[in-house]
């Protein structure tokens, strides 16, 4: 096979001190796998694909984080965090009251507001549990084998949220 191509150059950034720095002098090849010297203000790319990626979020991605910054700071922190607590202690209370023998949560207690739920009847059980909790309108997320995460965040659910959770997960689990 003949060898392969030299790698193409990754596109110089916009507004690069590269060019205006002086030509470098003509040196040796380097051994294989040798690191590169380089004299750019630039910082350079990554090897092989990395360097190719995206350093910057799309704009349609980071509007709505950007648009949400104002509300998270409206709030404050230490209110969010407050309500974290609040919320996820609602939702370990009611749980404990309504769902032990059907649900166990396996999240540890050192935690932000996302709790995972194991459904102790198994795969097929934890399926129907969250096809019905979709088909209330609740959004959660499901990881194999038997685990349903849910995330009671602070900045748009309420208490109210937490125990009508509460109430569908209290009715559908299985018994």
């Amino acid at each position: 096979l003949p060898p392969a191509p030299p790698p193409k150059r990754r596109p110089s950034s916009a507004g690069c001190a590269s060019e205006k720095l002086p030509a470098r002098k003509k040196v040796a090849a380097r051994p294989p796998g040798a690191a590169r010297e380089t004299k750019s203000a630039c910082t350079p790319a990554a090897p092989g694909a990395a360097g190719w990626q995206i350093s910057n979020p799309p704009i349609l991605s980071a509007t709505p984080l950007l648009a949400s910054l104002p509300l998270f700071s409206a709030a404050g922190s230490a209110a969010l965090q407050a309500k974290t607590r609040s919320l996820g202690q609602l939702l370990l209370d009611g749980l404990a009251a309504h769902c032990a023998q059907t649900l166990q949560v396996i999240t540890p207690a050192a935690r932000g507001c996302q709790l995972s739920i194991r459904v102790r009847a198994g795969r097929e059980a934890g399926r129907a549990v969250f096809a019905a909790l979709t088909a209330l309108g609740v959004i959660a997320d499901w990881r194999e084998p038997d685990i349903i995460r849910v995330a009671p965040v602070p900045l748009y659910n309420s208490h109210a949220d937490v125990a009508r959770l509460i109430t569908a997960l209290a009715q559908i689990a299985p018994a």
